[in-house]
């Protein structure tokens, strides 16, 4: 049973945002709330802030204004507003649409310096409060590197204030890369560190010119509490300065010469970001990596590829990521601690394809849509090294016209932790029983042809004879292209649902358009 005071606050909570935007046109004074009152709010708002971080973004911005408002009324709320109002930051590609023309160049009478971006106005609040720094856990930045546009604001624009150029660049003194633990083969020591101190040294005059990748490298050295880091990027690569950053924080030591399937590669190993005694210089708590790219650009994945090493990194997510030819990036890359990966659309060989996944030993859950490339026999043996872990898989390919290589069975009768599965027909063999696992609970069938009715009412009676104990649910998604739904066929499924209801299995049948499958009951 809540208690009044529980009450109280439940219903001021759900009033409070229409009172405020009312108050905006009212001539009527809003009435003064106790700071107890406020603070219950302000932590309930907090929560809900904290949840939706991730989900809802319309939901997000709505308790963000009014935490934002609210922070006007009592210096208590605002103590306890402000940690929730910088748990997610996101800076958009029009980071610089308030820039009008008072801030071009030609310096005038009237202005010296440009207006901060919202970006270094994020920064310089962490600089000076390592409170709210710490409360950062959720970061989206959108295409701060572009080499197709003008690289300095700073050279468009009138220059930063000299005081927020030092407070930056003074920032960088204080998070130092640390120096090399081992000889790389390729460079003594002393070159080693020649070369941190000219990567600092063009560091700071990025920031002093206002480069974006400079702020963003920046910006990865304060949020040491950071779980969530979306990216994305209109280029190659995240920028040199990024990628010199997680080199020196994150990257290698030493390199070694190892074989991988009759192929000699000389490999990166030593990791510093596995060292267990000195601790991770940026990123020390990241859980969720997502990284997407406009399908037209050619985002490599080598730009990614140290933060794949930071050890609490549970799962990465990837679209239109280029993953060509990177069979050297993944081989001996530390990644058992993976459990999730997703791969939207990204072109893969399938050599470099099955390093990333023969490197990723803790695998749980993988999904990949593939295009423009079949799935071979690197890809499949790669994928039987994770029978004792995965425990869902969902695997499309648009592989067009061409005619399917029935070699290419996917086995996974061994997959004993297996619960849940999405694949296309033509991958399983025909007689599907055969090459599914008994963990089996979910299993999607997708791009079937008029063969399929025959093969699903086989697996009927695997699933009557108890050979799948712990399946519950089928869903088969007809091709739409090659196939049309017919009454007789239609009439055939609507038979075999109603059989597996019999049986305790939920069944559920319709099209497949595109990658998306339509079912109905």
């Amino acid at each position: 049973m809540l208690s009044s005071t529980s009450r109280l606050t439940a219903v001021l909570v759900n009033s409070l945002n229409t009172i405020i935007f009312k108050e905006i046109n009212s001539s009527l004074p809003m009435a003064r709330l106790p700071d107890e009152i406020l603070l219950e709010i302000a932590r309930h708002l907090s929560d809900e802030y904290d949840e939706r971080s991730s989900r809802d973004e319309d939901d997000v911005k709505e308790i963000k204004h009014t935490l934002i408002d609210l922070c006007m009324t009592s210096m208590l709320f605002r103590t306890v507003a402000q940690p929730a109002l910088h748990y997610y930051f996101e800076r958009t590609s029009d980071d610089l649409n308030p820039y009008d023309g008072s801030d071009l160049l030609p310096a005038t009478h009237d202005r010296e310096f440009r207006r901060c971006t919202r970006t270094e106005n994020f920064i310089k609040t962490l600089i000076h409060r390592s409170d709210l720094a710490a409360s950062v856990k959720s970061m989206k930045l959108d295409a701060f590197q572009d080499n197709d546009q003008t690289y300095s604001l700073n050279t468009t624009h009138l220059p930063l204030d000299p005081v927020t150029t030092d407070l930056l660049v003074g920032s960088t003194h204080r998070i130092p890369p640390p120096p090399p633990e081992l000889v790389r083969q390729w460079a003594s020591r002393d070159d080693d560190l020649d070369r941190i101190e000219v990567w600092q040294d063009y560091w700071r005059e990025g920031l002093r010119l206002g480069f974006a990748n400079a702020e963003i490298a920046l910006l990865f050295t304060l949020v040491p509490n950071l779980m969530r880091l979306e990216l994305s990027s209109s280029d190659a690569d995240f920028g040199i300065i990024v990628h010199e950053l997680c080199e020196q924080m994150l990257g290698p030591r030493s390199s070694k010469t190892i074989v991988y399937r009759h192929l000699d590669l000389e490999v990166d190993t030593g990791f510093r970001s596995q060292s267990p005694t000195t601790p991770l210089g940026i990123f020390p708590n990241l859980r969720d990596l997502v990284v997407k790219t406009n399908p037209s650009k050619d985002l490599r994945f080598e730009g990614i590829g140290r933060l794949l090493s930071v050890p609490t990194l549970r799962s990465l997510q990837c679209e239109h990521v280029n993953g060509q030819d990177t069979v050297v990036e993944w081989v001996e890359l530390p990644l058992s601690h993976l459990e999730r990966l997703e791969l939207q659309e990204c072109p893969f060989d399938m050599l470099s394809l099955g390093a990333l996944i023969s490197s990723s030993r803790g695998l749980k859950h993988l999904e990949i849509t593939l295009t423009d490339t079949y799935p071979d026999e690197d890809f499949w043996t790669a994928l039987k090294e994770r029978a004792t872990t995965l425990e869902t898989l969902q695997l499309h390919m648009d592989f067009g016209e061409a005619v399917w290589d029935e070699t290419q069975i996917c086995d996974l009768s061994a997959f004993e932790k297996l619960r849940s599965m999405e694949i296309f027909q033509v991958m399983l063999s025909p007689a599907l029983e055969d090459s599914l696992p008994t963990s089996l609970e979910v299993l999607t069938i997708s791009r079937c042809d008029e063969s399929s009715p025959s093969r699903i009412e086989q697996l009927l009676h695997t699933v009557k004879a108890g050979r799948l104990p712990e399946l519950k649910e089928l869903n088969i998604a007809m091709d739409h292209r090659n196939v049309e739904l017919s009454a007789h066929l239609n009439e055939r499924l609507l038979g075999l649902q109603s059989c597996f209801s019999e049986a305790g299995v939920r069944f559920q049948y319709g099209a497949c358009v595109g990658y998306a499958c339509a079912t109905s009951d």
